[in-house]
């Protein structure tokens, strides 16, 4: 019959100690059921006419769930064999895994815990299993929203989460969903949706309804989900997923960091007769993966097993083999309510060979009513920052021509600057002077007589200018601009004195050369505070979106060779910070998303995280190195990170101008370095990255390469013999540097006499 699953299934005996369990399930439903016939039996206030429903003994009306309650504990009392694995083979009866449990049960009134009053609800009668893959402090914002909205319109609403999620995330789900299950392991399989299904039936009272599992794995709901379910409910189909995937799996870049991995489902939705059918537990019993070939196939043995399937939005329909991840636009037009994550996630070389926008599905997602806070939030969480930066095309180009300061909503400002080079003080100064509002201006330098010089070139500066000015002599630190900041002026972002800090410097350095240091301060200061229309632009920012953490100019390429190699070895360091601090937010791989040249604009919340260590001028000398590399290096590839993980996203910013410099420099560059290779840039990148360093082009370099490439297997016995020579070669390196800068200080000491 059409729409019906059979659950007869054969299977092996249960041990004694299960069938235990299982009576002691029976005997406790039974109980229930018997008392809420006698409750039912003795009130006189409830109207028969008209009513579903049975009739007791004493001629009292009896609610419609105790009399079919009741008729499942009479089949099932005389029933002596039950399967340990696999499907119910009575009707109301579900087993667990080894653990089989009863999901009989009659009282619709027990209270469930949720923050939508019971009246504002609109229930879409189902039991929604929300999967939570996010770690750290809190859920993100993006969760939050999605469950306030998802409690609305769920029966029962449960939240599964990592098996480290901290007590905050507890506490939050717990109050916006109701039944929290915690998970087994951090990495998500197909055992969470299990365990939270047996949790499920143990714990909710009341009739069977429709299930419907979904996560965070999408971004949503965008517009109204009742109305969706109500299309999809008219239809009356028994289990139905949201969006198919006609390939039945998505590429993965292992090497570069994006591997494929399980993930939950976007929304799969299944009937009362289904959830309880052997089909459906079959498949929580079979293998732990939950891929888009998983998906693929329990619909498919659901519909072999005489269940009514289909897909909300197949590929055929939409026009591509994975319209969730090539067509978020078309289907948020067609009324699909998610947007997978995986159009901001994704490895970036893979979105640009198939021109997916992330910048144009976030401006549909909030044209259409979501919250931009909540999106960008959410997605800074869980995404390495560079990744997002990258798909969501959050570099901004100003035009001084536009006007978006808001004078009515001024922030609170504090300008710090690092003088280590009084000569670049008046480009710094005068940059400061273009913010606008009052603005408070700390200075710092190492050495009392350039202090004094400050504090004479700074009297001349605030003449009649708003805000204090102030100058802090600090002790001499390899830390430089970052010691300053996170020692010398922690007081500044800690309390809760200022909304924004703009940190500056103009500091000295012997081994750039003199177009270089004028481009990079030209590059640094122009970008951020280079005209007072640009600056006022560029604090607009902040007053428009409550989550911007920082803006800063892109990662310089002119003058620099700082592309692909901007760790600078610090990546090991930076992954044992975070670790320690708890912050789950990925990591680039090649290059971080960072502020090099230590310039920037950002929300003085968002360094809270990283102020908040108590650094020491010690542990950016010597004594940190063992446990940090470069503290201030290290900190600088950091702060987009610590920011990120309270929930602050992060934009760069240039000026036309320099964007016209910036694009047509690295237009060129890209054009030759991909000249000897062929593909899409995706496929140029995997081939070279394959081959590995090529170091200075030497017969050592090019032979390794020759055997990564065509000899995988080999290069991988010979990789731990390389790796000792080439510690060998730094060593020998490190030793002829500073062998080199020790003869130029000497050469320039006998200059100077």
């Amino acid at each position: 019959m059409r729409g019906r699953v059979d659950q007869t299934h054969p299977g092996p005996q249960v041990p004694e100690p299960e069938r235990a369990d299982v009576r002691r399930c029976l005997r406790r439903q039974c109980i229930r059921s018997l008392l809420a016939v006698r409750k039912a039996a003795e009130s006189d206030e409830r109207d028969t006419d008209g009513t579903p429903g049975g009739t007791s003994d004493a001629g009292q009306s009896v609610p419609w769930d105790a009399v079919h309650s009741l008729t499942i504990v009479g089949a099932v009392t005389g029933f002596a064999s039950f399967r340990a694995r696999g499907a119910a083979r009575i009707p109301g009866r579900k087993p667990r895994g080894r653990h089989p449990v009863c999901i009989i049960s009659t009282d619709e009134r027990a209270p469930r815990m949720t923050v939508v009053p019971e009246e504002a609800r609109q229930n879409l009668g189902r039991d929604i299993v929300y999967a939570v893959t996010a770690r750290g402090d809190g859920l993100p914002a993006d969760v939050r929203l999605a469950l306030t909205a998802l409690a609305g319109v769920a029966r029962t609403l449960v939240v599964l989460l990592p098996a480290t999620s901290g007590e905050a995330m507890r506490a939050q789900a717990k109050a916006l969903g109701g039944i929290v299950v915690v998970a087994d392991a951090d990495t998500f399989s197909r055992r969470w949706y299990a365990k939270a299904l047996a949790e499920l039936v143990d714990r909710v009272g009341g009739r069977p309804v429709r299930v419907a599992l979904t996560g965070d794995v999408v971004i949503g709901p965008v517009g109204r989900l009742a109305d969706f379910i109500g299309r999809m409910d008219a239809g009356e189909i028994d289990a139905w997923d949201g969006v198919q995937n006609a390939d039945h799996v998505r590429e993965s870049f292992d090497s570069q960091g994006f591997p494929a991995v399980d993930r939950p489902f976007a929304w799969f939705d299944v009937s009362a007769s289904i959830a309880r059918s052997a089909a459906w537990y079959d498949f929580w019993d079979q293998g732990e993966s939950l891929r888009d070939r998983d998906r693929a196939a329990l619909l498919s043995a659901l519909a072999a097993a005489g269940a009514r399937t289909a897909y909300a939005f197949p590929a055929s329909v939409i026009g591509s083999a994975d319209p969730a991840l090539f067509d978020a636009v078309p289907l948020l037009e067609a009324g699909w309510p998610f947007v997978d994550k995986a159009v901001f996630q994704s490895y970036p070389p893979f979105l640009d060979r198939k021109a997916i926008l992330g910048r144009d599905i976030a401006e549909a997602m909030i044209s259409r009513g979501y919250p931009a806070e909540a999106l960008w939030a959410g997605l800074a969480r869980t995404t390495s920052p560079k990744t997002l930066n990258t798909n969501a095309s959050m570099l901004e180009v100003l035009h001084d021509e536009v006007d978006a300061y808001d004078e009515a909503a001024p922030l609170r400002t504090v300008a710090v600057a690092h003088m280590s080079d009084p000569e670049g003080a008046d480009a710094v100064f005068g940059g400061i002077a273009h913010l606008p509002g009052t603005v408070d201006v700390v200075v710092t330098t190492s050495s009392g007589f350039a202090a004094s010089r400050l504090e004479r070139l700074m009297e001349d500066w605030a003449n009649g200018r708003p805000g204090a000015v102030e100058v802090r002599v600090t002790p001499t630190s390899r830390g430089r601009d970052m010691a300053d900041l996170f020692v010398g002026c922690r007081d500044l972002i800690l309390p809760d004195r200022y909304d924004l800090l703009v940190k500056l410097h103009a500091r000295r350095s012997d081994r750039k050369t003199v177009n270089r240091l004028r481009y990079f301060r030209r590059y640094q200061l122009e970008n951020l505070v280079g005209t007072p229309a640009h600056a006022r632009n560029v604090v607009a920012m902040f007053q428009r979106e409550p989550g911007l953490g920082l803006v800063f100019p892109p990662t310089m390429h002119i003058g620099y060779a700082m592309m692909g190699r901007a760790w600078a070895g610090l990546r090991g360091y930076a992954l044992r910070m975070l670790a320690r601090d708890k912050i789950d937010v990925p990591l680039d791989e090649i290059s971080p998303l960072a502020p090099f040249g230590g310039m920037w604009i950002a929300r003085t919340a968002a360094l809270r995280p990283l102020a908040e260590h108590g650094w020491s001028l010690a542990d950016y000398g010597h004594r940190g190195a063992g446990r940090y590399g470069d503290l201030a290096k290290l900190q600088e590839r950091v702060v987009v990170s610590f920011a990120a993980s309270r929930g602050f996203h992060v934009r760069t910013v240039l000026t036309a101008e320099h964007a016209a410099i910036s694009h047509t420099a690295l237009d060129y560059k890209t054009d030759e370095l991909f000249s000897t290779t062929r593909g899409y840039p995706v496929e140029q990148i995997q081939l070279m990255q394959r081959a590995g360093a090529a170091g200075h082009g030497g017969p050592v370099a090019l032979m390794r390469m020759y055997v990564n490439l065509n000899h995988p297997h080999l290069s991988a016995v010979l990789r731990p013999l390389y790796r000792v020579a080439f510690a060998g070669l730094r060593f020998v390196s490190s030793i002829k540097r500073l062998l080199g800068r020790l003869v130029h200080v000497v050469r320039r000491h006998d200059e100077d006499r």
